[in-house]
């Protein structure tokens, strides 16, 4: 039985995130439930947007354990982003020769030729990738390849163990959720299904409305 101090005592920015990723996760959910075109494109592009959001539904299960994995939780940011981007790029940029060989894994394209190609494209609604790739792709490959930002947040003094600051786990679950927002955005336009698509993205002004209030910024 809890105490009466522990009822009346605050919840952290880490629970109060936490259960906002829950509730996100649980209304993106409905999305596995509609039906896009066949074509290959599409296929292949779905699927890179739905593996971002099984990605991101991973991260506040690892760090609502009782010893938090934050190391895991941090390392699949990069995935999240990854997945992401290379379904708009399929999507929007992918030559047809190109769609084939990726299908058949005989083409693997580099991050930054993608964004890239999707800063040059038209009416993609990606404006602004490039900056956000240059400014986060170093750090996401260092948390997920064991690099510098990693290793530096498990040593603390004399000791060796886990030292993430609150306030670099809420951003993780800030990031990986607009990432998942605009995810499911992607796939409910894929399958013009407008109703879908106006109600994400009004989730998703009210996420960055949110965002903005909590930390003085744009999400990243």
């Amino acid at each position: 039985m809890m105490s009466e101090d522990t009822q009346k005592r605050p919840r952290t920015a880490v629970q109060i995130e936490l259960e906002r990723a829950y509730a996100r996760s649980n209304e993106l959910s409905k999305l596995y439930d509609i039906k896009v075109p066949d074509d290959l494109r599409t296929r292949l592009g779905a699927t890179c947007f739905a593996l971002a959001m099984d990605h991101s539904d991973a991260i506040p299960i690892l760090l609502s354990y009782s010893v938090p994995a934050e190391a895991s939780a941090f390392a699949l940011v990069r995935t999240v982003f990854e997945s992401y981007i290379r379904g708009l790029w399929i999507t929007n940029c992918a030559t047809e020769d190109e769609l084939h060989a990726f299908a058949t894994n005989r083409l693997r394209p580099k991050m930054r030729t993608m964004v890239e190609a999707l800063d040059r494209a038209a009416n993609t609604g990606t404006k602004g990738l490039t900056h956000s790739y240059g400014s986060n792709w170093d750090a996401l490959c260092a948390y997920a390849h064991s690099g510098a930002h990693q290793v530096q947040r498990w040593n603390l003094g004399d000791s060796i163990q886990p030292n993430y600051k609150e306030a670099e786990v809420c951003e993780v679950l800030r990031f990986t959720g607009e990432l998942a927002l605009k995810a499911g955005l992607c796939i409910a336009s894929l399958s013009s299904n407008q109703l879908i698509v106006t109600a994400l993205t009004k989730q998703l002004d009210e996420f960055s409305r949110e965002s903005r209030a909590d930390t003085g910024s744009e999400v990243i």
